[in-house]
């Protein structure tokens, strides 16, 4: 499962709700099951995940996902069908940093939100953190 953690601070503003259904079908018509609403919410909250993905068939959205969390799960939708995630805790981590750094260079075309870009380095930074905590034998 690769996951999004949860942004504590300020809240990007969500995806315009006519391209968010757009995707979803799109995501749909692919065979990807889109796990949406109340329940969705409360999974996404008691995983501490704005947004995640099970694997290559599976995507779970919070309530009005923003931009940029929701072209990150469509990169990771995409490395999951790319055998990129092996399920391991550095595969994870490697799949976070990828797709953040992904979002980051795509902003512009993302139409990302100042907002939506400064969130996403700071999780991109936790992701390098966590990297280097593996790396060092730490998580």
């Amino acid at each position: 499962m690769i996951y999004r953690k949860q942004n504590r601070g300020n809240r990007a503003e969500p995806m315009p709700k006519k391209q968010f259904q757009r995707i979803c079908k799109a995501l749909k018509r692919k065979g990807v099951t889109v796990w949406m609403g109340e329940a969705a919410d409360q999974i996404c909250r008691a995983q501490g995940a704005e947004t995640f993905t099970l694997n290559e068939n599976t995507v779970v959205f919070r309530n009005k996902p923003s931009r940029s969390v929701v072209f990150e799960e469509l990169i990771h939708l995409w490395q999951y069908s790319s055998n990129r995630c092996d399920g391991t805790k550095l595969s994870h981590i490697k799949c976070e940093i990828e797709a953040k750094e992904k979002v980051l260079r795509c902003a512009k075309s993302y139409e990302l939100t100042p907002m939506d870009i400064e969130i996403t380095k700071m999780a991109l930074q936790q992701d390098y953190i966590d990297l280097q905590m593996y790396y060092e034998g730490g998580a």
